[in-house]
């Protein structure tokens, strides 16, 4: 079923507007807030005081010289502000992704409609037979995302919702897809996909490669080969160590699912590259 998400007059909107100014204008919150106005709700979303990210930004862009070989200044690392975000969302809307509409914008916060429940809260709810569907969907979601040439920079199931039985994406506050090429920004969003979900799993390697194949049936676009081929070769020596990192690492989720991820691209690229040669 199709959200009929809510249209507002410019009197609503600004009668919108006066209610949130009035709510949070003392202390606007760090956090996005779930409000209700005629009956409806929103979200809005404040820019946040960030603390010096530099040492961060430096570090994300020593890491994608190292597996990439290629330099991108830190400042392409920072994140957007709430007005950028707004006015990407929008791009998006009117490219045909499932996003939900923004009703207003400025340097302080945006008003968004509601579009559901985090996945992250919804899929440990859920049995296990519904939650492997909704995972199934959540890596088609991303595919058809990709097909229409497009990015995320953020796809963790944490940022995506459900509403009426449709996948909503929220939280577009990375900046690098702009300054990258546009497979290797889709490389980097198929892999924090699997990471978020991976814990789903049960460490299934063949449930994971006939996820990466869902993906792949829907989007089997070559100009990612590379990108996975490099990032396999980093990924390459942690796997030959897997037992052993496995047993010493046993809570080190980033170890993990890094294995986990290049286990898969072991398994599949071979027939990838096969298949277009």
């Amino acid at each position: 079923m199709a959200v009929d998400f809510p249209s507002l007059t410019t009197e609503q909107i600004n009668a919108l507007r006066a209610q949130v100014e009035q709510q949070f204008a003392a202390n606007p919150p760090e956090r996005p807030q779930i409000i209700e106005f005629e009956q409806h709700r929103f979200v809005v979303k404040f820019q946040r005081q960030e603390k010096d990210r530099s040492r961060q930004e430096r570090l994300s862009a020593l890491g994608y010289l190292l597996v990439f070989r290629k330099w991108l200044p830190p400042a392409c690392f920072r994140s957007l502000s709430v007005q950028e975000e707004a006015q990407r969302i929008t791009l998006l809307q009117h490219a045909g992704i499932a996003v939900a509409p923004i009703y207003y914008h400025n340097k302080h916060y945006f008003i968004q409609a509601y579009s559901g429940v985090s996945l992250d809260t919804l899929l440990p709810r859920r049995t296990e037979p519904a939650r492997l569907a909704l995972i199934f969907d959540v890596v088609a979601n991303l595919a058809h995302l990709h097909a229409k040439k497009q990015w995320h920079g953020g796809p963790q199931i944490r940022n995506l919702t459900l509403l009426n039985k449709q996948l909503f994406r929220i939280d577009f506050e990375e900046r690098f897809g702009f300054y990258t090429p546009l497979a290797l920004s889709q490389c980097y969003d198929l892999v924090l996909t699997f990471n978020s979900i991976k814990k789903f799993l049960h460490d299934d390697l063949n449930l994971g490669e006939q996820l990466f194949w869902h993906y792949w049936h829907i989007n089997p676009n070559t100009e990612l080969i590379p990108y996975l081929q490099k990032l396999l070769r980093w990924l390459k020596p942690l796997i030959g160590f897997g037992h052993y990192l496995g047993r010493v690492n046993k809570h080190n989720n980033d170890i993990n699912t890094s294995i986990f991820f290049g286990q898969i691209l072991n398994s599949v690229l071979p027939t990838i590259k096969k298949a277009s040669a």
